[in-house]
């Protein structure tokens, strides 16, 4: 039996527990291929339209599955730390791929909420087991192997290896990189590199070594955004906050780039407040890159050029960087 995987949401960031859980009960993983115009097309043309550019590709990377296997693999993500939520179209994201009329194979929506529960996480999976077989000694078998992929893959994260490399086999530059740009955004934004214009490769190919939240311990990450007086409602907004202060506070980096989807609310607000909390106070370079399906490669070629060489002017001719800290 084939199960499909979209290559969208949160592929990059468990994409390898995922397929090491589904192999050790037997099943053939079949990712998505990667984004490209067609599937952005056919997203937009079944979505619909006030979704943003993430929740829309869904749709395109679900059809382009719809003959390469039986059953198709969107879980039901409703959170990841205690007392907080994804984003609404995250959770109900299954119900509006069914609700489309796309004539697709059946969908496998597992709940995964660590909300209340520490156990939320591993009640998912024996939920997700329990489609294929009755044996719990198979669910926690596979489930076991699935957290060793994934601690394997986070540990070569951390090592500052992206999961571009790792995953779609690409090679960037490493030798002779003069610069550190953070990027602060979620996984499906940046390493989708149809959407995000290659950015990553761009960067490289100007010398920029490239972090992001996947290189930081996402303990460290969440952590720095409990310094806010209320605690942020959205999971996505905390960690989006907290690499940005991570970044900045330790001085790891010499600018950060803020990429956002066009209509996500919470992500308007996050850049706000990093801007007015972490970059202003102290003049720290930060540049923002929205995208949607009109986004232009060449537009955000120059951006980068540009920001990259005031980086690199400021970094020969300034270095006088003050901090608040």
């Amino acid at each position: 039996m084939k199960i499909g995987i979209p290559r969208v949401l949160l592929f990059y960031r468990y994409y390898p527990m995922w397929k090491a859980f589904f192999e050790n009960l037997g099943l053939e993983v079949v990712p998505s291929s990667i984004t490209n115009k067609e599937i952005v097309d056919t997203s937009v043309e079944t979505s619909v339209s006030e979704a943003c550019l993430p929740i829309k590709l869904v749709y395109g990377h679900v059809l382009d599955l719809k003959e390469k296997v039986d059953l198709i693999f969107i879980p039901r993500i409703v959170g990841l730390e205690y007392h907080t939520y994804m984003c609404p179209k995250f959770i109900g994201i299954p119900d509006m791929i069914r609700n489309a009329g796309l004539k697709i194979p059946p969908i496998i929506d597992p709940i995964i909420d660590k909300r209340n529960f520490r156990t939320g996480f591993i009640r998912g999976f024996f939920e997700l087991g329990r489609f294929f077989t009755k044996s719990s000694t198979k669910i926690i078998k596979a489930y076991v192997e699935g957290l060793r992929a994934l601690r394997s893959y986070n540990e070569r994260l951390k090592m500052g290896i992206t999961p571009l490399e790792i995953l779609d086999n690409r090679n960037f530059r490493k030798d002779n990189l003069k610069l550190k740009i953070g990027i602060v955004g979620h996984c499906y934004e940046i390493y989708d590199e149809f959407i995000s214009g290659g950015m990553i490769g761009i960067l490289s190919r100007l010398g920029v070594r490239v972090l992001s939240m996947e290189m930081v311990d996402w303990r460290d990450i969440l952590k720095e955004a409990d310094v806010l007086p209320k605690r942020l409602f959205w999971t996505f907004g905390r960690e989006l906050y907290g690499t940005a202060r991570y970044f900045i506070k330790r001085n790891l980096v010499d600018g950060i780039i803020m990429v956002v989807a066009f209509g996500c609310g919470p992500d308007s607000l996050i850049r706000e407040l990093i801007e007015r909390d972490l970059t202003k106070p102290i003049n720290f370079p930060e540049v923002t890159v929205t995208i949607d399906e009109h986004s232009s490669e060449l537009g955000l070629i120059t951006r980068l050029e540009a920001f990259v060489d005031m980086l690199a002017r400021r970094k020969q001719y300034e270095n006088n960087l003050s901090s608040v800290w």
